[in-house]
């Protein structure tokens, strides 16, 4: 009988000792903030928003092959991320493919300033113009501005597949 109940409570204690504890947010989603001290892996816009993953592309013009880095960022934090600047910290290997992926350890959006005469945010107007693009084709980001004249952004994306480009104009 002194061993049944001597294996009872290991299992019992063996079961309590491998369930996880970990804080949430108010939403549920586990606060995990950037790691302190350590570079981003990744920073970027993010050009698709899908259920459960960013695409995150930086271009980079002084790159020789003019091909731009992207990344594939699984489980990323719920919210609206299409068209913002942000620095992605990876938890585990990155798979090096093209677009690279990824799982999303930390996610921290890049505040842009503030644009004079503009009402729409940069990222805003960035998120209008990739709402328009089609579900196949991924882009980087290769200028954004605002033009006070014309009271008007303008966009121009890169087509990463064939180096295509498009402009957009975006009333502000």
């Amino acid at each position: 009988m002194k061993v049944w109940s001597l294996i009872i409570l290991l299992t019992v204690w063996m079961v309590l000792v491998s369930c996880g504890y970990e804080e949430t947010n108010s939403q549920g989603y586990a606060d995990v903030s950037p790691p302190k001290d350590t570079p981003s892996d990744m920073t970027g816009f993010v050009m698709k928003q899908q259920k459960d993953r960013l695409l995150v592309v930086h271009w980079d013009e002084s790159d020789t092959d003019r091909k731009s880095r992207a990344m594939w960022v699984s489980d990323p934090p719920k919210g609206n991320w299409l068209g913002k600047q942000v620095e992605v910290w990876i938890q585990g290997e990155v798979l090096e493919s093209y677009p690279e992926q990824g799982k999303a350890q930390s996610i921290s959006v890049l505040e842009m300033s503030e644009v004079d005469g503009a009402e729409m945010e940069a990222s805003e107007a960035l998120r209008k113009v990739l709402k328009k693009t089609k579900d196949e084709e991924l882009y980087a980001l290769k200028m954004l501005v605002y033009d006070k004249k014309n009271d008007q952004w303008t966009v121009r994306l890169m087509s990463l597949s064939d180096s295509r480009e498009i402009e957009e104009k975006v009333s502000d």
